[in-house]
């Protein structure tokens, strides 16, 4: 680039990255586990990417949803919320990976997602701040 031999250029992305130094341990129902709080750039805005969870669509058209039998709806529905639960508790977990340097986030999540959702919200919560990203409320890059 012209004019720039004095200058330093560097990767707009940098402003994302984060070093907060050694994992953060913690622990949970006598597990040891660690929040990452070292992220570059790109990996914050992987995360920023992925960071709401969509449930999958209804399987059925409303169309074909009106004009089923109410008990075949009712089972359509089960299975539909069934298809969530799944998806949100996998989506919960690659979640927790991305934010553990230490343990297992399958088991963490089979544990924390048992609590009330305001229980484990605020558990998950927490974890988020250790990592840096995130503050007390869970807002993602905060200040």
């Amino acid at each position: 680039m012209p004019g720039t031999d004095a200058t330093t250029i560097t990767d707009l992305l940098d402003d994302l990255a984060t070093d907060g130094g050694a994992p953060v341990p913690f622990t949970y129902n006598g597990r040891q586990y660690a929040a990452r709080t070292r992220y570059t750039g790109e990996e914050v805005l992987e995360l920023s990417a992925r960071l709401l969870f969509v449930a999958p669509e209804h399987p059925i058209s409303p169309e074909e949803y009106r004009e089923m039998d109410p008990a075949d709806r009712k089972a359509a529905d089960e299975l539909h919320r069934a298809e969530i639960n799944r998806a949100y508790n996998e989506w919960m977990v690659a979640q927790l990976a991305f934010m553990l340097a230490e343990g297992d986030p399958a088991l963490l999540w089979d544990e924390i997602g048992e609590r009330p959702a305001n229980v484990s919200n605020r558990l998950v919560r927490g974890i988020m701040r250790r990592t840096g990203l995130f503050n007390a409320q869970g807002e993602f890059l905060a200040s």
